[in-house]
């Protein structure tokens, strides 16, 4: 592979990470503020917890 290609698939794999980083921050901002509701966070903390084991590698 190339310099240049191999350049390109890592910053669009940065990209990536970067927002799912983002929307990982959101939706935790987002259980925060619905906390006197615990039916939507133990509903959610599913794709917390995969968002979480997919950004740790």
């Amino acid at each position: 592979m190339d310099r240049g290609f191999e350049k390109f698939v890592n910053d669009i794999e940065s990209i990536a990470t970067l927002a799912e980083i983002r929307e990982a921050q959101n939706l935790a901002k987002h259980l925060l503020d619905q906390r006197p509701a615990p039916a939507v966070a133990v509903g959610q903390s599913d794709k917390v917890l995969a968002i979480a084991e997919q950004l740790s590698g």
